[in-house]
């Protein structure tokens, strides 16, 4: 009879557990990733009776259960497959079945590009350098843009290098795809405007011909916004060249009386240089004429002699001789015509000139029609301004053509060798037997001997 109530109070008990574990709420998730996602942020919703705790896991992140609320936040998760489980607990302290929810994320990477043209570039073959932010990715370029049109998409690596593009505006952009197949959808974008015309240069006040002035100031302007510019001054007694970046107005002190050229060249944001530039040509003639030496103080003569330079008389109050300075006539006036015109130049210069293997450069310089002495010399033309590369002086005869040939100095030498070719400016000047001078500026490029 024992034994018979012993089952049937395990029986009830057992009916009993059975039915407070079907009364507790199932827990339900009603939002989150589900599937395949790109997110790297998974975040979940879920419910369940009301007064219901809950835990939560997340394999791979937080594999044991642990205390949560709704909503479930989880981030920067990495690619992979997931399960997330919730399980309720209601208020008596029964815990109910658990919910799960499985996904896949499979975000897609990242590009950035490196290394490019950006704004205005005064190059036709521009380079670009991009990187993935996962390993393995593979590439898609596409260049927009141009006159006319030049769009391309094509697979590419990095570096992604183009050639001889017009002038214009272009839009590259690059987009990565990962091993898995995933495309960033958005890619990295580079804007560049080739711009490959030399702006103008323009002297808009400033002194030509003669002046008086030791100090002269030049205003310029350029042909387009944004130009900065660079300055050089040549001649001068002594020489006194000048090369430097430089504003309008550019001014200049103390300089000595003598002839020089003013040259100013424009490059543009794109950097783009006015090849020739503009020029001024003038003379710093301060000179006062020397005031008139004072004249001797004349000697008594001797007695028994006669003087021609005085004639002593004597004075009322003393009988020491004093001697009167005779007349002085007045000189004659003669009319005279002053030439300040300088020699006429005639310089043969192409626009490409070669070096000899000996480091000489040669010039013809045309007829004169009187007597001359000159100066020829050269200097490379670069960002860091005007370097020497070698000066010559020489006689010129009349009627006769002159065969020049100057000598570039051993740096000079050094430098073309490893340019192979060099922006030259060189001037020229000429004086005649009088004084009167003339400047001849001019521009070349210079390439090494073969």
């Amino acid at each position: 009879m024992r034994s018979l109530l012993c089952a049937l109070v395990t029986l009830l008990l057992a009916g009993a557990t059975a039915s407070a574990a079907q009364a507790v709420a199932p827990t339900t998730i009603t939002s989150g990733p589900s599937g395949t996602t790109d997110q790297s942020t998974a975040v979940f919703e879920f419910s369940s009776e009301v007064g219901s705790t809950f835990t939560c896991a997340l394999t791979s992140v937080e594999p044991l259960p642990v205390a949560c609320d709704s909503p479930k936040t989880y981030s920067s998760l990495a690619d992979g497959s997931y399960e997330f489980v919730v399980t309720a607990t209601d208020p008596s302290g029964v815990p109910g079945p658990p919910a799960t929810r499985t996904f896949t994320v499979e975000t897609p990477p990242e590009t950035t590009i490196t290394a490019g043209p950006s704004g205005r570039t005064n190059s036709t073959s521009p380079a670009f350098r991009f990187t993935s932010s996962e390993a393995g990715s593979s590439f898609s370029c596409t260049l927009e843009g141009g006159a006319p049109n030049s769009d391309v998409s094509d697979p590419c690596g990095s570096p992604k290098s183009y050639s001889s593009l017009p002038d214009g505006a272009y839009v590259f952009t690059v987009k990565a795809k990962d091993p898995s197949g995933n495309v960033d959808p958005v890619g990295d974008a580079r804007n560049f405007t080739i711009d490959t015309v030399a702006p103008g240069t323009t002297i808009s006040d400033g002194p030509s011909g003669r002046t008086t002035s030791s100090s002269p100031r030049l205003s310029f302007t350029s042909s387009e916004a944004g130009s900065s510019f660079a300055c050089t001054l040549e001649g001068g007694a002594p020489n006194s060249d000048v090369s430097d970046p430089c504003g309008s107005p550019k001014s200049y002190s103390s300089l000595p009386d003598g002839d020089y050229v003013f040259t100013v060249k424009a490059r543009d944001p794109s950097g783009n240089v006015d090849p020739t530039g503009a020029t001024r040509s003038f003379n710093v003639s301060t000179g006062i004429p020397p005031s008139p030496e004072p004249m001797p103080t004349p000697t008594p003569t001797p007695s028994g002699t006669q003087s021609s330079a005085a004639t002593p008389t004597v004075s009322e109050d003393s009988k020491a001789p004093v001697f009167a300075r005779p007349p002085v006539a007045p000189a004659p006036r003669v009319a005279t015509k002053v030439d300040v015109t300088g020699p006429r130049i005639i310089l043969s210069v192409r626009k490409r000139m070669s070096a000899t293997k000996g480091g000489g450069v040669r010039f013809t310089l045309g007829s004169l029609s009187e007597a001359t002495t000159g100066i020829l010399s050269l200097r490379s033309s670069s960002r860091r301004g005007a370097v020497a590369l070698g000066t010559l002086t020489f006689r010129g005869r009349p009627g006769r053509r002159a065969a020049l040939r100057l000598i570039l100095t051993p740096k000079a030498r050094a430098a073309l060798k490893r340019a192979r070719r060099l922006d030259v400016r060189g001037t020229v000047i000429l004086r005649d037997a009088t004084g009167n001078a003339s400047i001849k500026p001019f521009a070349f490029k210079l390439t090494a001997a073969a």
